[in-house]
């Protein structure tokens, strides 16, 4: 008989997307049934934002608000009550406690919290509530080894799981002509995020006031137009949302990709899937050297590139952007790595020896 997995999502951002969608296929293929269970309406949540803004709606912002709410308890209530037909539940992001209960008081197969932040920080659970969550799962998987290290201190019962790159959508793309005359340089994310790039916010305005042929496109930047860092100098191209196919497509025009952090406890819990996913375009990589998992993939002038300050981000870019001949013996090596490292089967291979093969 089949074994029952449910997904359970509780976050629109891309990466955990990826972290349960990108497994659909390759666990259907190995004789396993998936269901989804998504904890959040973007539709719903994206009106209830706008017309929160415009005073004439206020009362129909109010309904809807509560019309969300009601929605929301029909369907954890719903969940709840299936949730024993399920072999193993894999809960993604950020689920909150009390429902997290509700999962383990009802479910009769084995838990797997997925995390690939720093959720113990305050601007996410905070550590008393993070102990909790991660003391209910059966099984934690994590991005990164950093985030491992600091888990393991309260659930023995942990592993990295790297995020599918989606290599795979990547190779069945047919290439683009180059286009000679433009240098893009590539960041891809979300509103959530944005805020990294003031980490080379200076670096970037100074390589647009060097070279009048680069372009710097932003992707995945959400309708708020105050998250978007104001540039000046360098050329931009903002793409509000991408999905699967869109992404693919954008990223195999990048030149460049850039992966800027901070050096802080959050930025050690970032994992490295920007990176791969440039790398499965054959789009060079360069990557803040903040510990954490860019310093463990990335072999610094073969695969990718390593930034430590400001200095080494604009000559590393203005080494790229002067020369083609490395920027795609780069692109290749990076695809070389991810290929072996980071493709769906290597990725549900972590999966399946660490948790799916106990269930």
């Amino acid at each position: 008989m089949k074994k029952k997995i449910l997904y359970m999502i509780f976050s629109p951002s891309p990466s955990s997307i990826v972290r349960a969608e990108a497994f659909r296929w390759i666990l259907l293929s190995h004789d396993f049934d998936v269901d989804y269970y998504y904890d959040f309406s973007s539709k719903r949540e994206k009106l209830i934002k706008k017309t929160s803004k415009i005073k004439i709606f206020i009362f129909f912002n109010l309904l809807l608000r509560l019309l969300n709410k009601i929605i929301s308890k029909y369907k954890r209530n719903s969940i709840i009550r299936e949730i024993k037909r399920y072999d193993a539940i894999i809960v993604i992001k950020y689920p909150g406690y009390a429902f997290m209960q509700m999962i383990k008081q009802n479910a009769t197969g084995k838990i797997l919290y997925d995390i690939d932040d720093a959720v113990w920080l305050p601007s996410f659970f905070g550590k008393e509530v993070f102990c909790k969550l991660v003391e209910i799962a059966d099984y934690i998987s994590c991005d990164n080894s950093y985030l491992m290290n600091f888990t393991r201190k309260y659930n023995p019962n942990v592993f990295v799981l790297n995020g599918p790159s989606q290599l795979e959508l990547f190779e069945k793309r047919s290439p683009s002509p180059p286009n000679n005359d433009i240098i893009n340089i590539g960041w891809i994310g979300s509103q959530h995020t944005l805020f990294y790039l003031y980490s080379i916010y200076n670096v970037l305005e100074k390589i647009g006031q060097k070279y009048d042929n680069v372009v710097f496109t932003i992707i995945g930047t959400g309708t708020d137009k105050s998250k978007i860092p104001e540039f000046e100098k360098i050329k931009t191209r903002v793409i509000e949302t991408y999905d699967q196919q869109s992404m693919v497509e954008y990223v195999s025009r990048f030149d460049i990709g850039i992966y800027p952090l901070f050096e802080n406890e959050l930025s050690l819990g970032r994992g490295s899937l920007k990176a791969t996913i440039y790398m499965s375009a054959k789009v060079p990589a360069i990557c803040a050297a903040v510990g954490g998992e860019n310093e463990e993939i990335i072999e610094h002038g073969k695969n990718g590139f390593l930034a430590h300050n400001e200095n080494d981000w604009f000559s590393l870019l203005e080494l790229l952007i002067n020369n083609e001949k490395l920027r795609r013996e780069v692109g290749q090596n990076g695809y070389e790595f991810v290929r072996e490292n980071y493709s769906l089967e290597a990725c549900y291979t972590q999966l399946y020896s660490n948790f799916l093969s106990k269930i």
